[in-house]
């Protein structure tokens, strides 16, 4: 997976979605960002979207910047 992280583009952004449900494979991307290093562009960006799920790698979360969002209140039932 390095090999594709480290082929983008100066600047591109990726947004991986879903995470929740492959925790078994975070592990895996744990160790592809941290590979990265130096070796990314400044501009390069990498967005993990997931609900919340016990077996997140903490490690992940710690180096990242978290974002929450909250349910609108139009789906609320009246």
């Amino acid at each position: 997976m390095c090999k594709h992280l480290c082929d983008l583009a100066p600047g591109d952004w990726l947004l991986l979605k879903n995470l929740h449900l492959v925790v078994p494979w975070l592990p895996t991307l744990e160790k592809e960002v941290y590979k990265l290093g130096a070796e990314r562009h400044a501009g390069f960006r990498l967005f993990l979207a997931s609900q919340p799920h016990a077996k997140f790698p903490p490690t992940l979360l710690e180096r990242s910047i978290k974002v929450r969002t909250r349910q609108s209140n139009f789906t609320q039932p009246v």
